[in-house]
């Protein structure tokens, strides 16, 4: 879906500064608890960076993790041979050389099915990354317009040329300097340069949570 060889054009500050904020707004991000198991001992983290204090025993009752540490929503527990062994696996060609897109979704697999790493889920279906939200809003080729505002005033947008299936460019309104405050131009002015039918998603910050469903 994401071209490995992604084109990134105009990405303006002013418009581009509220990307994680866009993001954390439609998909919350995960707190997950890593823990490595090594002979020395054991260290957790959060992955924020947080020492977190743990003992041997609760590695005694894995399917009760959970329930240890009800922040986390999810915990990874690692073996130095399973961190190697999963490293080694993305660095093979036929996994490396993939779309972006597919290449996250394949770390994420690689993880739970490493000898040597466990992977402990909250919610197992919950989506891991927003290209998963995207295909879902992504049906055929064309330039797909997101546009939120705040206050009445422009928050962020971006917009996504999809060419055989796959996002080949990324952008902003600041292309069109005289269009980048108006979405109606600013769709115009697409449908003028790639000659691609535009689908448009506008609206406002506190809105932009419901759109995924």
């Amino acid at each position: 879906m994401l071209d490995r060889n992604l084109i990134t054009e105009d990405l303006e500050p002013e418009i581009w500064v509220n990307l994680q904020k866009v993001l954390d707004r439609i998909l919350p991000p995960q707190k997950i608890l890593h823990i490595l198991v090594k002979e020395t001992g054991i260290r957790a983290v959060s992955d924020s960076g947080e020492e977190i204090s743990i003992t041997p025993d609760v590695l005694k009752k894995r399917e009760n993790m959970l329930e240890e540490f009800p922040w986390a929503d999810e915990i990874r527990v690692y073996s130095m041979d399973g961190v190697r062994a999963y490293d080694q696996e993305l660095q093979k060609p036929e996994i490396f050389r993939k779309d972006i897109d597919e290449y996250l979704e394949e770390m994420y697999e690689r993880l739970k099915h490493t000898e040597g790493i466990s992977v402990y889920e909250r919610i197992p279906a919950r989506e891991k990354h927003i290209f998963a939200i995207l295909k879902k809003w992504i049906r055929e080729d064309g330039c797909y317009l997101c546009w939120v505002t705040r206050e009445q005033k422009l928050f962020f947008n971006c917009i996504l040329q999809v060419v055989q299936g796959r996002i080949i460019r990324l952008t902003t309104s600041a292309r069109y300097p005289d269009s980048m405050y108006d979405p109606i131009m600013t769709e115009k002015e697409l449908k003028k340069e790639f000659g691609l039918p535009v689908s448009h998603a506008i609206m406002d910050y506190d809105d932009f949570f419901h759109w995924k469903t």
